[in-house]
């Protein structure tokens, strides 16, 4: 089946309408020959859905692979061939990976209907967005997905000790968390150990803040969950979820904005970061 709508980072939706590709969240025109000359004028943003087949037929779209043309693949061909004894160790992984793949589709889909949220007001008070910068206020939505995806994916990275632990592990009991298992008494092959302790440090351990941050003290939306619209160069208008830069400090009123990292970048490059860790462990020998 052939593409027929692309969402990229910052909610930018863009449809195949006859035979070009027409960006939907610009005042102007805004339509290209081919979807590859309309990511060149989009860039450096990334496409992060793919939609493809009739209309009628999108509700599901395809989880892009960061920075590479590909797909979000389940780990579940990797999982298939285990014996009874890890099976249920390697659904329980696959079920999580599922379901951060699903809350971050959620999100993307949530983004596009942002924006075009804001155009409608837009059209209405062209006053509205004359700065190039505005704001929505009380956009939950795409928090909770992202809340839900935190989560997820925490909950993730520790099921892989049961897989590590069955295959690897001395006698005993599992130990209570992936980073207890890396540093206790095992025999995880070099190379593995490497993959597993560097992913816990670049994203096990920001993940572990914001996750510790959620559950326990205050959510990490920014501003009464307001989104904040921006329009890019090419004219199109596009939306940041914003979450801070320090989780850890668990409080609202402490939290910074200063690096404007965005709520759909940061869990789409983590599912497929948790996809490839639980890779790792279901291939593993």
């Amino acid at each position: 089946m052939s593409t027929v709508r692309c969402i990229f980072e910052r909610g930018i939706d863009i449809r195949l309408v006859g035979e070009r590709w027409r960006i939907s969240s610009g005042l102007s025109d805004l339509s290209y020959t081919s979807l590859s000359e309309a990511a060149g004028a989009l860039s450096p943003l990334r496409p992060v859905l793919l939609y493809s087949g009739p209309a009628g037929e999108q509700d599901r779209p395809s989880l892009m692979r960061p920075n590479v043309w590909g797909f979000f693949r389940s780990t579940r061909q990797s999982s298939a061939g285990r014996d009874w004894r890890t099976m249920d160790h390697a659904y329980q992984l696959e079920y999580l990976v599922d379901a951060i793949q699903y809350h971050c589709i959620n999100i993307g889909k949530l983004y596009a209907a942002i924006v075009m949220t804001f155009m409608e007001h837009l059209q209405q008070d062209g006053e509205f967005g004359k700065s190039g910068v505005a704001a929505l206020s009380h956009q939950t939505e795409p928090y909770f997905e992202f809340d839900a995806l935190i989560g997820c994916a925490r909950r993730a990275y520790d099921s892989t000790r049961y897989l590590l632990w069955a295959l690897y592990g001395d006698r005993g009991s599992v130990p209570n968390s992936l980073e207890a298992t890396l540093k206790g008494h095992h025999r995880i092959p070099p190379d593995l150990h490497a993959r597993l302790a560097s992913s816990w440090h670049q994203f096990g351990i920001p993940l572990s803040d914001y996750r510790h941050c959620i559950h326990h003290y205050v959510s990490v939306d920014f501003a009464m969950a307001s989104a904040v619209m921006r329009r890019l160069p090419i004219g199109a208008w596009g939306v940041t979820m914003r979450i801070p830069d320090n989780p850890q400090v668990r409080s609202h009123k402490h939290f910074t904005f200063r690096r404007d990292l965005d709520a759909l970048t940061y869990a789409w490059e983590l599912a497929f970061e948790m996809l490839d860790v639980a890779k790792a462990v279901s291939d593993a020998p």
